[in-house]
């Protein structure tokens, strides 16, 4: 039987790169429906993600511009510099990584928030989905 692999629990996820604008990264997650978005560099490499719940507060007491000024807005990269606590550390691995193989890489690096899976490209396909792993 051959092994399972982690592309089979993938959980689609949007990218935003981390020298836009946070309106637009607030944009993506109302666009996306999502609670997380993985932000990436120039070359499209995973940084970490970022959480809607941990954002909204930050921009909020932070007494960001409104979002129809967003020329004023920040760039993702220089808030998470500010506050590099919005950013999650992930792990990034190929989707045709076993499940074995991933649980050992997942155990042997700490303070993780997610696996980002990515295809052989390097584009990012989503992250591993604990739930469905679990069932």
């Amino acid at each position: 039987m051959d092994a399972l692999r982690i592309k089979e629990f993938i959980l689609p996820v949007p990218t935003y790169l981390a020298t836009e604008t946070w309106y637009g990264l607030l944009a993506t997650f109302e666009q996306g429906g999502c609670d997380r978005v993985v932000i990436t560099n120039q070359q499209q490499q995973p940084l970490g993600i970022i959480y809607l719940d941990q954002i909204l507060p930050y921009l909020y007491q932070s007494g960001q511009p409104s979002a129809t000024d967003s020329t004023d807005l920040s760039t993702v990269q220089a808030i998470v510099q500010a506050e590099p606590q919005l950013l999650h550390r992930v792990l990034v691995l190929p989707a045709n990584t076993s499940l074995e193989r991933g649980w050992e890489m997942v155990q042997a690096t700490p303070y993780l928030t997610a696996v980002v899976v990515e295809d052989t490209s390097g584009e990012v396909l989503g992250i591993l989905d604990k739930t469905h792993l679990v069932q």
